[in-house]
């Protein structure tokens, strides 16, 4: 994996009404078939057997000191390499540039707080991605002790 200079990567992104990558939809699937009356999905009925042809792009991401920031617990291996980067166990801040990290910290925040799926999709910049477009889907989760996580998937949409 080459080292990326990671205030460098930018993106540009539309909010979505409905996913179009076919895993994508496959994984909001699962969550809507899991979603409990809190509006959350538990990560233990996601269990990654389900999730096996979804790995390599999905991720988990958790709040930190109240949604301020969030801690990558999980980038699947697919797009730490598209990326150039190892982004598991780091924090969303050290990621990305300040741009870019406060608009994603503020979609998780959202996320969380109303309980509700978002879509983006768009390009990355700086990073030789611009002729690639994605798309991320992110979901409200809980994990085995309650708390609150993002699942999320990002796919190549030329790879549906």
């Amino acid at each position: 994996m080459s080292t990326v200079e990671l205030s460098t990567i930018d993106y540009e992104v539309a909010e979505a009404e409905g996913c179009l990558h076919s895993k994508n939809r496959k994984l909001l699937e699962l969550w809507l078939a899991h979603r409990g009356e809190d509006g959350t999905a538990s990560r233990d009925d996601l269990s990654p057997a389900l999730l096996v042809p979804l790995l390599g792009g999905i991720s988990v991401t958790e709040p930190v000191d109240g949604g301020k920031d969030f801690h990558f617990r999980l980038v699947g291996a697919r797009n730490e390499e598209r990326l150039g980067f190892k982004a598991t166990g780091k924090l969303m801040s050290d990621c990305y540039g300040p741009r870019m990290a406060a608009e994603l910290i503020a979609l998780h925040k959202r996320v969380l707080d109303s309980r509700k799926p978002a879509v983006l999709r768009g390009r990355f910049l700086g990073i030789g991605l611009e002729h690639a477009l994605f798309e991320a889907l992110f979901l409200p989760v809980r994990n085995s002790t309650g708390g609150l996580q993002v699942l999320a998937g990002m796919y190549d949409m030329s790879e549906s």
